[in-house]
């Protein structure tokens, strides 16, 4: 099974990614390993997104006193709890994506990660991958609790900062036609 998690796609390059990243890897497997078909899930990964999600949650007394226009119990809208996933009524209904808020926000609005599962032949129910996406938001070994994207996109961030800063030279020019690279 290989799970590959794409971070920074935005929803018009959905449509690049796929052909210009996940086909050829596809091609690739094939070419190297004859008759062999792995079961693939390629999730794209996008934290830019405008999309809050809140919980209401009761105040006795509702702190002003009993004056008018104030009920006894009054509600408050907090951010919502860590592990919180929404995959349907929100989201679209053709293909399979999902929202996850895997941490805690004490501070502020938390934003959640928009999962859009671009290709999958796993076969594997829906509940199990985000099951396993907000268990990748804990593997992230420079932090001790939840990350707001699965590690392999942190640490992939991570690389590629470092190969930028790092790697001296001009690149191979056939580079420059890859969306990815410019």
């Amino acid at each position: 099974l290989l799970v590959i998690y794409r971070d920074g796609v935005g929803d018009s390059q959905k449509k690049d990614v796929y052909n210009m990243e996940l086909l050829p890897m596809l091609t690739s497997i094939e070419t190297m390993y004859p008759g062999y078909k792995p079961k693939v899930i390629f999730a794209t990964v996008n934290k830019k997104n405008n999309t809050r999600f809140f919980t209401h949650e009761s105040m006795p007394g509702g702190g002003r006193g009993g004056r008018r226009g104030y009920s006894e119990e009054s509600r408050i809208l907090s951010n919502a709890a860590p592990g919180t996933v929404i995959h349907s009524d929100i989201t679209n209904n053709l293909y399979y994506e999902f929202f996850i808020m895997p941490q805690y926000v004490n501070e502020g609005t938390g934003t959640p990660a928009k999962i859009h599962v671009l290709y999958d032949t796993s076969g594997f129910p829906c509940e199990l991958f985000e099951e396993l996406t907000y268990a990748m938001c804990y593997a992230y070994d420079n932090w001790q609790g939840a990350i707001r994207t699965p590690a392999p996109c942190k640490y992939a961030l991570g690389h590629a900062k470092l190969a930028s800063k790092y790697l001296k030279g001009i690149p191979n020019e056939l580079l420059f036609s890859f969306k990815h690279f410019l």
